[in-house]
């Protein structure tokens, strides 16, 4: 009996020391401020990169929640899109984007179902 709780303690201290993954499920967990967005070119239009504690965390080049593979029209799209998501994860929180969102930032889109 004795040895059963000795081994189940061990079990929760180990458990209790386990670090999460930074990323899980659009959430990031254990990340400080240093969050950086990056807006840059590509074919037919502009996307995003965001990079935490200085590697890459995601790299956006065509707008999510649409049909295809669409590029964001113009500089500022991308940035509008790319700030909200950085800041989410800056706070730690839900950074899934969906279509009501993406409409808020910057309007409708062409290719939006």
């Amino acid at each position: 009996m004795r040895n059963l709780l000795i081994l189940l303690l061990a079990i929760t201290a180990w458990c209790s020391c386990s670090q999460p993954d930074d990323r899980t499920n659009g959430q990031a967990k254990g990340i400080d401020n240093n969050t950086v967005l990056k807006i840059f070119p590509v074919q037919g239009g502009w996307g995003y990169s965001i990079d935490v504690n200085g590697k890459k965390f995601i790299r956006q080049e065509t707008i999510p929640v649409i049909q295809g593979q669409h590029p964001f029209a113009t500089k500022g799209h991308a940035e509008k899109v790319g700030a909200w998501v950085a800041s989410r994860i800056r706070h730690n929180e839900e950074f899934t984007l969906t279509l009501p969102v993406l409409q808020s930032l910057i309007g409708p889109v062409n290719g939006m179902e």
